[in-house]
């Protein structure tokens, strides 16, 4: 799974809170880190359930960008 996320190069750590969602999902990955996209090495029989957790993990962090945050 290729992430394909434009991103500033000064950003860091993106990485850890989908690779937590796949791991609680008890979803292996070889996560591949490169220049400009990241990749994510995941057992073939993984594949559809880890785009299910993904796909809901942008929906989760899209909604949270909308809402406006009360304290």
């Amino acid at each position: 799974i290729t992430l394909n996320i434009n991103l500033d190069l000064d950003i860091c750590g993106y990485l850890l809170v989908a690779a937590k969602e796949l791991a609680d999902n008890n979803i292996s990955i070889v996560p591949q880190c490169a220049y400009l996209k990241d990749h994510l090495v995941i057992k073939e029989l993984d594949c559809p359930k880890a785009i299910k957790v993904l796909t809901s993990l942008i929906k989760k962090c899209q909604v949270s960008q909308l809402s406006p945050h009360i304290q």
